[in-house]
C-alpha cells in the first residue's frame, strides 16, 4: 500500500477522536497477514511525538511502513481540524524507537500479547527513555496465559447471559409453558 491509501486506512482512528493533539497516547491495533500488534504514538500532547511498535513476532509487520501509514494519517487530520494554521514542525516528522519487547512462543498468541502490550502501556507513565520502561521481562509468557484465561472467563459470562437473555425472551413473547396447547 502507498502512504496515502495506508493513511485512509487508519483515518477512521484519529478522526473519531475530537481531541487527538491533546492525547499521550494514540494506539492502533494493526492486523495484516494475520497477525496483531499495536503501534503507538506517545507524547503527541507534549507535541514531541514518538512512533513504536509493539510486536510480538519482532519483524512481522513492517515498522517503517506503519509509521508512514500513522504520520500521513495524523498530517492529514491536522491539516482537516485547522485548515488555516501551517503544519507545525513538530508533526514534519515521526521520529520512531525499536523497542525490544517480550517474544510469543507461538503462531497464535499475538492478540493476547497486544492485549498485555495495551494493558503494560496503561498501567504506568511513559519513561523519557521508552526503552528503559519496555524490556523483554516487562511480563512473562505465564501472564500471557493469565491474560487468556480471563478473556475466555469474560466471554463465557457473556455468551451465558445472552442465552440466558435470549431464553427469557422467548418465554415473554411467547407466553408461559403453560399456555401452550399439547
Amino acid at each position: 500500500r502507498s502512504p496515502s491509501a495506508g493513511a485512509r486506512a487508519v483515518r477512521r482512528w484519529t478522526s473519531r477522536i475530537p481531541d487527538l493533539f491533546d492525547k499521550t497516547l494514540l494506539c492502533v491495533p494493526i492486523n495484516d497477514h494475520l497477525h496483531w500488534s499495536l503501534a503507538v504514538v506517545a507524547n503527541l500532547d507534549a507535541k514531541k511525538p514518538t512512533f513504536f511498535l509493539m510486536d510480538s513476532l519482532a519483524s512481522a509487520h513492517d515498522a517503517d511502513q506503519i509509521k508512514d501509514y500513522l504520520h500521513a494519517a495524523i498530517l492529514s487530520d491536522f491539516r482537516r481540524r485547522f485548515p488555516t494554521k501551517p503544519t507545525p514542525d513538530y508533526l514534519a516528522s515521526l521520529p520512531s524507537v525499536s523497542l525490544s519487547l517480550p517474544r510469543q512462543p507461538n503462531t497464535y498468541d499475538c492478540g493476547v500479547y497486544l492485549i498485555a502490550f495495551f494493558e503494560d502501556l496503561l498501567k504506568a507513565p511513559l519513561a523519557p527513555d521508552l526503552a528503559d520502561r519496555f524490556h523483554p521481562r516487562i511480563f512473562r509468557h505465564a501472564d500471557v496465559q493469565a491474560v487468556r484465561r480471563d478473556l475466555l472467563a469474560f466471554f463465557d459470562d457473556r455468551a451465558a447471559a445472552f442465552l440466558a437473555s435470549s431464553r427469557d425472551d422467548r418465554r415473554t413473547s411467547s407466553g408461559s409453558a403453560d399456555d401452550a396447547v399439547l
